[in-house]
């Protein structure tokens, strides 16, 4: 019996959309958190190309590959006290598979 790939058919919800698919990049999470990239923008009294250029990937110009830039991130934790939205740990890290993925991730 061949071991399945536990992240198998993954793959096939980046084609999903963005609204839709479970959000798999620390941008992704945090924009979600404050509930589109506009809104997240005007909190941070940013243009909302800025935030994203976050979801870009980084072989596309001024793509992050998912991850805010840290003197952005400091200010996101600032308004999301002042707003009342709580930012966990797998939130925040950039890497941090979010909780409910965490079960496919190993393959016991």
């Amino acid at each position: 019996m061949s071991e399945q790939n536990p992240f198998e058919g993954l793959d096939r919800l980046s084609k999903l959309p963005r609204d839709v698919r479970p959000p798999t990049t620390q941008a992704e999470r945090v924009i979600r958190k404050f509930g589109t990239a506009a809104q997240l923008a005007r909190i941070l009294k940013i243009n909302k190309s800025t935030v994203y250029r976050w979801l870009w990937p980084t072989d596309r110009a001024g793509g992050t590959g998912g991850r805010i830039p840290s003197d952005k991130l400091e200010k996101i934790m600032q308004v999301a006290r002042a707003h009342g939205v709580l930012l966990t740990d797998e939130d925040i890290l950039p890497k941090a598979l979010p909780r409910k993925w965490q079960r496919y991730a190993h393959n016991e």
